[in-house]
């Protein structure tokens, strides 16, 4: 079963953030001081390990051996993602997305 839970993840003080997710404010950019809340999505994979993939911004996925060791991961590699885009002078692509729930046959 997949599970969802909120992380936060902070950006660094002299930058502007993505666009929010947030419904009352989105598309608004702002500058960031505060750690920006995403949601993590963990759920287990064939060999017993937690795979962790920030749902918002979906290349931002590692696994652990336990949903604590996974979350411990992905805020580690939401942080070097962040700095990657950084040093390349681009901002993180977080949000713009959108869920919906599909139907899948399992009988097929």
């Amino acid at each position: 079963m997949t599970q969802g839970a909120h992380i936060s993840v902070r950006f660094p003080r002299d930058t502007v953030a993505s666009p929010s997710i947030d419904a009352a404010t989105a598309g608004h950019t702002s500058r960031m001081a505060e750690p920006v809340t995403l949601t993590a999505v963990f759920a287990p994979d064939e060999n017993g390990w937690v795979m962790a993939q920030l749902a918002e911004w979906p290349a931002v996925v590692t696994c652990g051996r336990t949903i604590e060791d996974a979350r411990a991961m992905l805020l580690d590699a939401a942080q070097e993602m962040i700095a990657s885009y950084r040093d390349e002078g681009r901002e993180p692509p977080i949000g713009g997305g959108h869920v919906e729930p599909i139907t899948i046959d399992l009988a097929a």
